[in-house]
């Protein structure tokens, strides 16, 4: 192995850094907004989960407008929102956890903010799909035919909560 191989391989390695950095920057100033909303003092005119709502609302603008999501972008991250606020809705109503403070933007104890974080999961596929120029391939059916029975492994236990015994090796 020469020289020139270790040091392009490095340097590719830094350059994947890089790019993961860029594709999380949405999600880490999220979570980091919702930790440091801990910080705020009770008094506010405002409840913190309103506040929240509209921190995410404002990441998701300034996202837009700074040119890292496009439209279609913008649709995937509301979908994710959506479909982590349908799962909250679920979680909640089920007793797994709960949102004690109040808030003007909930519904039926879930604030409509919860919803940013499986935004921020979006927003991540989004960017990294797009910062590495990732694309699809045709696979053959036999490959499908051995990943199946591997993905049929994976836990399904968040989705269904406790309606199905646990397959886990504990």
């Amino acid at each position: 192995m020469t020289f020139q191989r270790i040091a392009h391989g490095c340097a590719q390695f830094w350059r994947f850094g890089l790019d993961q950095v860029l594709a999380v920057a949405f999600a880490v100033v999220l979570v980091g907004g919702i930790g440091a909303s801990r910080l705020l003092p009770g008094d506010l005119p405002v409840a913190r989960y309103d506040l929240l709502l509209l921190y995410g609302v404002a990441l998701t603008v300034l996202a837009r407008k700074v040119g890292w999501d496009g439209p279609r972008d913008t649709a995937v991250i509301l979908g994710c929102h959506l479909v982590g606020l349908l799962f909250e809705l679920v979680k909640v109503r089920m007793g797994s956890w709960s949102y004690p403070e109040d808030a003007i933007s909930k519904i039926a104890g879930v604030p409509l903010y919860g919803g940013f974080l499986y935004s921020a999961v979006g927003s991540y596929c989004c960017r990294a799909w797009k910062i590495m120029d990732l694309s699809h391939r045709t696979r053959h059916r036999r490959t499908h035919r051995r990943t199946r029975p591997a993905s049929d492994l994976v836990p399904r236990r968040p989705a269904t909560h406790a309606h199905r015994p646990a397959a886990t090796l504990e």
